[in-house]
């Protein structure tokens, strides 16, 4: 089975356990690879230009500023629904914040706006996370896609594969996710994003002197008998 079908398969949007692979054991194989390839060992070597030029489009350090770009963007929103609670256009976020704040008062009794804007940002962060997410992931296909043909990353698999046998193929793309895609984008992203959200969380409220963690768990519904919460 080839494990870099997709471009989201590239990107990382699976998420598997990274088991550790030094840059040594990689081209061992890689070695025999392509001694077991004989004079098509070109197909190897194609083979991993494209792969390595894919997974190199994109920085992660870039990723990790898109990520934390994107949670200040949805903190501005929760800022302009705060000041106008009808608040019903540009965002399609906007009526959801303005039903939060209604479901849960208790956010606009504390005196710091700073405050009412983390909890707010707390109660929506699932529902941004994922939006949020669902963008960057359409982004980078888009971008990825006009810097990697995969149609013909896959034929090259094929090749190798029908010369060397499924096993050693798999174990090839194995060890190259395992080696170059310690940190796919997808999950770089999802960090990034979340670093925002534990800043919002360990906000301390200078009225109550207490972390928005701790106002959370104050006011959050207990656990329903199937053994979830529901905020």
């Amino acid at each position: 089975m080839n494990i870099f079908k997709t471009t989201g398969d590239i990107l990382g949007c699976r998420d598997g356990d990274l088991a550790e692979s030094s840059l040594h054991s990689f081209f061992t194989l890689a070695k025999q690879v392509r001694m077991q390839l004989g004079k098509r060992g070109y197909l190897l070597d194609n083979y991993l230009s494209l792969f390595f030029e894919a997974v190199n489009n994109s920085l992660t350090t870039d990723t990790s500023e898109e990520g934390m770009g994107s949670a200040e963007t949805y903190q501005a929103l929760c800022d302009q629904v705060l000041k106008n609670t009808d608040l019903q256009g540009g965002s399609p976020f906007a009526a959801k914040l303005g039903d939060i704040l209604k479901e849960h008062p208790f956010i606009s009794s504390f005196q710091e706006s700073d405050t009412q804007r983390e909890l707010l940002f707390a109660f929506a962060a699932d529902i941004f996370l994922d939006e949020a997410v669902t963008q960057f992931f359409t982004e980078q296909k888009d971008s990825m896609s006009n810097t990697l043909d995969i149609i013909k990353l896959g034929d090259l698999y094929r090749q190798i594969e029908a010369i060397v046998g499924e096993p050693m193929a798999e174990t090839l793309n194995l060890r190259l996710k395992q080696t170059f895609l310690i940190a796919p984008l997808a999950a770089v992203f999802r960090q990034a994003f979340t670093h925002s959200l534990l800043f919002k969380l360990t906000h301390r409220d200078s009225e109550t002197s207490r972390q928005v963690f701790q106002l959370l768990l104050d006011n959050f519904a207990p656990p329903t008998e199937a053994g979830t919460s529901l905020p």
